[in-house]
C-alpha cells in the first residue's frame, strides 16, 4: 500500500489580523490631536501564509503500450542506484536548467511492448514544497462614525518567492531531472480606495 499522488505530508495555513495600537481609543498615542490621529490611527495588517510539502513523483518512459488508451509506460528501476543525485535546490549554485535532481542511471527503458517495473509513485521523491505569504494593509480615514474611506494595499507572494514546478520525470528525455517551470506567480501588488457609508 502506498501514498496517493496528491499526498502532502505537511500543510500549514496561517491566517491572522493585527490592528496597530496607535491613535484614539488605542493603548499608544491615544491623546494625539485629530490630524495626527488620522495619520497614525486606524491601520490594520492582515496575512494568509501557506506552507506545504510537495506531492510524490512518478516516473515514465519507454514505448507506450497499445493498452489503456495508449497511456505511457513506466521505466525499469535499477536496484541499488539512488534516484536522487543529492543536489540541493537551495543556494546560488543551483541552476534549474542544467542541474539534474535525478540520477539517470537509476532507471532504464523497458524493451518495446513490455511493462516497466518502476513503482507507480515514489513517496520519498517529491515535487518542490510550496511557500506563500499574502499580506494586506488597511487604513481607515473617518468622516463620521459610519462613513469613512478605506485604503487597501494588497500584496500577493509578498516575499516574491520562486516555487519551481515539478521536475521532468520522463526517463530518456535529455531534460530528465531538471526543473524549468515556475508554478507560482511573481509578486503582485494592488491598491484600492473604498468609500463606505
Amino acid at each position: 500500500m502506498g501514498v496517493a499522488a496528491v499526498d502532502q505530508t505537511h500543510v500549514t495555513v496561517l491566517s491572522w489580523t493585527y490592528a496597530l495600537p496607535f491613535g484614539k481609543g488605542q493603548s499608544l498615542a491615544s491623546g494625539v490631536n485629530p490630524v495626527v490621529n488620522e495619520i497614525i490611527g486606524g491601520w490594520q495588517i492582515n496575512a494568509v501564509q501557506t506552507y506545504s510539502s510537495g506531492t510524490p513523483l512518478s516516473f515514465n518512459g519507454g514505448t507506450p503500450l497499445p493498452l489503456f488508451a495508449g497511456v505511457g509506460n513506466r521505466p525499469n528501476r535499477v536496484p541499488g542506484v539512488p534516484i536522487e543525485t543529492g543536489r540541493s535546490t537551495f543556494g546560488k549554485n543551483w541552476n534549474p536548467y542544467t542541474d539534474n535532481l535525478f540520477n539517470p542511471g537509476a532507471f532504464t527503458l523497458p524493451a518495446p511492448y513490455t511493462f516497466g517495473n518502476a513503482a507507480a509513485i515514489y513517496a520519498s521523491v517529491r515535487n518542490p514544497f510550496y511557500l506563500d505569504e499574502d499580506v494586506s494593509v488597511f487604513k481607515k480615514f473617518s468622516i463620521t462614525e459610519s462613513t469613512y474611506f478605506q485604503f487597501r494595499a494588497e500584496m500577493f507572494n509578498t516575499l516574491n518567492r520562486v516555487v519551481f514546478g515539478g521536475p521532468n520525470t520522463n526517463v530518456g528525455d535529455p531534460a530528465f531531472g531538471t526543473m524549468v517551470n515556475q508554478t507560482n506567480t511573481p509578486r503582485v501588488i494592488q491598491l484600492a480606495l473604498k468609500f463606505i457609508f
